[in-house]
Parts: structure tokens; C-alpha cells; sequence
């Protein structure tokens, strides 16, 4: 059971040969994992609620899209 959050904590952390972690040249952005998340809401930064202000604002575009498809 733990064989999932061991493989994300793996391809967060760089490899020595690239310097990259395996995350970020498979889907071409920084791996973001829980502890840096929680790093941020502890420090209050502005990062955290910029993300989730880009979030909530996509969740409802999202939903007025489906409703319009619909």
C-alpha cells in the first residue's frame, strides 16, 4: 500500500545524473509534493493562494463549460 506515495517521493527528489527529478522532464513542470505545500501554507506565502485562486477560477470555467454542453 505504501508502493505509491514511495514512487512519488521518488520522482521528486533530483537524480544525480541530470539533476532533474524524473517528474519534471515527464511532464515538463516542477513537482509540487505535500510537504512543499505544506512548507508554503506554514510560511505564509503568497504562492499557496495564487494556486488557489488559479484552481477555484478553473474549477468554475470547467463547470459553466459542462452546463453550456450540456
Amino acid at each position: 500500500m505504501l508502493i505509491p506515495a514511495v514512487s512519488f517521493a521518488f520522482r521528486e527528489i533530483p537524480n544525480t545524473t541530470t539533476g532533474y527529478p524524473p517528474f519534471t522532464p515527464m511532464y515538463s513542470r516542477q513537482v509540487r509534493g505535500p510537504a512543499d505545500i505544506i512548507a508554503d501554507i506554514c510560511s505564509g506565502s503568497d504562492n499557496i493562494i495564487e494556486e488557489y485562486t488559479f484552481v477555484h477560477e478553473y474549477a468554475n470555467q470547467l463547470h459553466q463549460d459542462i452546463i453550456k454542453a450540456c
